[in-house]
């Protein structure tokens, strides 16, 4: 085995030396990207100027400011809270504690504020997937928990 302290490195060697190094960042560089596409700007951080065209007073646009911002911990937590209230007031406590504290948010978002699955996952930061099976596994502890009422 040689001693590449002492030694120089051959040419193929230095090939593939130099070639870890552009994969490696290459996939850095990927990762990077990824990362700074799910990165949404609050609102409040954006300026509009008086003179706007736009009219901010239609639902859609406003739907569509509403989804520019990413739910902190401390949001979620209230919002869990929130929903614990709701539940409690309703006489549905084993319910909430049935409930996870995912699901208890995906309750919330899609139950009670009416957004889209696609809007919830944005919010949460979690690929679509996920908010289907949460609604899926949602509807599942509502059929056991309601005994077999599916319309409430």
């Amino acid at each position: 085995m040689r001693d590449y302290l002492k030694c120089s490195l051959t040419e193929d060697e230095k090939n593939l030396v130099n070639a870890i190094i552009w994969m490696t960042a290459r996939d850095y560089k990927k990762r990077l990207y990824r990362k700074s596409k799910y990165q949404l700007i609050s609102i409040d951080d954006v300026e509009v100027s008086t003179e706007d065209e736009y009219s901010f007073v239609k639902i859609e646009t406003r739907e569509e400011f509403d989804h520019f911002y990413v739910l902190t911990e401390t949001d979620k937590e209230r919002i869990v809270e929130y929903v614990n209230c709701v539940l409690l007031e309703l006489s549905l406590y084993k319910f909430g504690i049935a409930l996870t504290f995912d699901e208890k948010l995906v309750l919330f978002l899609c139950s009670f504020k009416k957004y889209s699955e696609k809007h919830t996952a944005s919010l949460l930061q979690v690929k679509l997937r996920r908010i289907k099976y949460l609604k899926e596994s949602l509807k599942i502890k509502k059929e056991k928990f309601l005994g077999g009422y599916k319309n409430v």
